[in-house]
């Protein structure tokens, strides 16, 4: 019920976006799993 009310107010759902994106290792980690399956997942065969 907590996690609930704490994703439905406006003010403490933007700190948890805020602290998010401003993480390094997150911003790296997605970049990288974007890279990657870009690279391999939708390589052409040509």
């Amino acid at each position: 019920m907590a996690l609930r009310h704490l994703l439905t107010q406006p003010a403490p759902a933007a700190w948890i976006l805020l602290d998010w994106a401003a993480s390094r290792f997150s911003t790296i980690s997605i970049t990288l799993v974007v890279a990657y399956v870009d690279t391999m997942v939708f390589a052409d065969g040509a």
